[in-house]
């Protein structure tokens, strides 16, 4: 019923009258948590899989909470416990392969992907496990394997809500893209413009595939290009390509400008422009 402080009580209650009853403990934390009180909230959580050291489920919750508070190899940690519990766990191997993705080591968050799609029957699909494994293993420069599941999180996108599926078909598209299959990737960030009118980064890229047609339709790409920097003005990809759009209009006192604009910003030296993971 909501009702959370009401049953913070009624569970510190519990855990009062029977310290040793981890579900007691388990769900304080979860109370403790629903109240904002997350140190309690870790402390309940600890408690619960000290007293029960096969509880995963406060395992799963510690490992949230820590990676929610910036603590990286605590959260890894806890969820690499929970996987040692129940090797079966979907939830723990996705959001482990998020931890790892996020410190970059993609030969872990690609095993842990792998291992919660193979827990789906043949005829189901989860679009946002292949969308990560696609986004993994491009970052792994497996071009190929990256467009398969690109493809197939883009084929079953329809569970997920706008924005997410704005960022299932940009992801697609900049797989196409880099595969040299500029005619298909066109369209697709068009669509996920119209999915989410503020993508930006399809704006960016769409604005590159149209200042390198031949002949270049400079005034689309530059219309792109603007939006984009007025979202973002911060943005070296932004205001390296306003830069070349200029160029191509000869619009040298501009040009210069925002070229300028992103010598001053550090470059990500990145192969694509890809975007962030779906949780």
């Amino acid at each position: 019923s909501r009702r959370y402080s009401d049953a913070r009580s009624s569970f510190q209650r519990s855990v009062d009258l029977d310290g040793r009853f981890a579900p007691a403990q388990y769900n304080l934390g979860l109370a403790n948590l629903r109240t904002g009180n997350e140190a309690e909230a870790l402390s309940s959580f600890r408690r619960a899989r000290t007293t029960d050291p096969n509880y995963e489920r406060a395992y799963l919750e510690e490992a949230r909470l820590l990676s929610k508070q910036g603590d990286r190899r605590g959260a890894v940690n806890a969820y690499n416990t929970v996987l040692r519990i129940n090797d079966v766990n979907g939830n723990a191997l996705r959001e482990l392969g998020s931890e790892y993705y996020a410190m970059e080591n993609y030969a872990a968050s690609e095993n842990c992907y792998r291992r919660a799609l193979a827990l789906f029957s043949p005829t189901e699909e989860d679009p946002t496990t292949n969308y990560n494994l696609s986004a993994t293993l491009y970052a792994e420069h497996k071009d190929a394997e990256a467009l398969t599941y690109a493809k197939r999180a883009y084929a079953s996108k329809s569970s997920l809500g706008n924005a997410a599926q704005a960022n299932v078909v940009y992801n697609y598209a900049l797989m196409l893209q880099e595969s040299g299959k500029s005619e298909e990737a066109i369209p697709l960030y068009m669509e996920a413009l119209r999915l989410n009118q503020n993508h930006e980064k399809s704006k960016i890229n769409l604005g590159k595939m149209y200042l390198e047609m031949n002949p270049p339709d400079v005034d689309t790409a530059l219309q792109l290009f603007r939006q984009a920097y007025n979202a973002d003005n911060k943005s070296f990809e932004v205001n390296n390509n306003l830069g070349s759009a200029y160029l191509a209009k000869k619009d040298y006192k501009n040009a210069i400008q925002f070229y300028q604009n992103a010598l001053r910003i550090d470059n990500p030296d990145r192969k694509g422009y890809l975007g962030a993971e779906l949780t």
